[in-house]
């Protein structure tokens, strides 16, 4: 009898640890793509399905923070965990604005500089990489229809013919990039081991161009094969200029996705670390491109 009870103990924790878990939004019911899953400081993502097994968690861990800058965060015990959890929709409270329907559209297209040390930087998974941009006078308040970066082909190994790289735009109003800042996220984009250029549209969001500035971020999630992010070493190569622009101001930085903390850092400060003192480079900023909508 007590090998019995034994065995039925050993079946319901294998169950529990082999369960699958996925993530909706409590308005739609719908899956939520690639929702982070943090402990710690560390963590994961969902699949594209929105999708999990506890057994991705390590045993010495109580709670989870499942988040997503969509929706409002939730921290759950993981006893209490059931198949399914559900994340509330944030409410973005945009004001109405009135847009001269008399515009013309200006494109600035990414810079590029024939550099050859420090020319692209070597993006790990659950990093981004942040651009805030301060506008030129003439170019305050302009409507931002679309964002377009660059990335430079992996020559390390790394990135395989048959992985795709798994990313998204995430955009905040200033420097800050505090939850209360963030304006808009983009859907998933994938790509191949090539030189391309990503093109975001963010015109159905009015973004405008504020003096405070704006943060385009660009969020690295990993490698994926068949609808999953691999468990394994990833980086992709967004490219740096070292250009001024005839519309903006540029600082660029990292943020880390799994840090409990705030903590920037600039990508000028690490490459001049390990140069001489003596000769350090005057800036390098991420290749950015946008598309405004111009009043005539």
């Amino acid at each position: 009898m007590k090998e019995i009870y034994t065995i039925i103990l050993l079946f319901f924790f294998f169950y529990h640890n082999s369960q699958s878990v996925t993530v909706y939004d409590k308005v739609t019911y719908k899956p939520i793509p690639f929702a982070s899953i943090q402990y710690n400081k560390n963590g994961f993502y969902v699949d594209e399905n929105g999708t999990f097994r506890l057994n991705d968690i390590p045993s010495e861990i109580d709670s989870l923070l499942i988040n997503h800058v969509r929706y409002k965060s939730k921290k759950i015990a993981l006893n209490d965990i059931e198949k399914n959890i559900y994340l509330q929709p944030k409410i973005n409270n945009l004001n109405e604005v009135l847009i001269n329907d008399r515009y013309q559209t200006k494109t600035l297209k990414p810079l590029s500089s024939f550099i050859i040390s420090h020319s692209s930087w070597p993006l790990s998974k659950k990093s981004e990489i942040c651009s805030c941009l301060y506008p030129k006078n003439k170019y305050k308040e302009t409507l931002i229809k679309q964002a377009t970066i660059s990335i430079k082909k992996n020559k390390t190994g790394l990135f395989k013919d048959d992985y795709q790289a798994v990313v998204r735009l995430n955009v905040y109003l200033g420097d800050s990039l505090t939850k209360g800042n963030h304006i808009f996220s983009s859907p998933i984009k994938k790509f191949y081991n090539e030189n391309i250029d990503l093109k975001f549209n963010v015109k159905e969001q009015k973004i405008f161009f504020d003096k405070a500035g704006v943060s385009f971020c660009l969020e690295f999630l990993g490698f994926s094969k068949n609808g999953k992010i691999l468990n394994r070493k990833a980086i992709i190569r967004p490219e740096l200029h070292k250009k001024l622009s005839e519309a903006f101001k540029a600082k660029t930085f990292l943020k880390f996705k799994f840090k409990n903390t705030l903590t920037f850092k600039s990508v000028i400060k690490l490459i001049n670390k390990n140069r001489l003192k003596n000769n350090p480079y005057k800036r390098r900023n991420l290749s950015i491109g946008l598309q405004l909508k111009l009043a005539k």
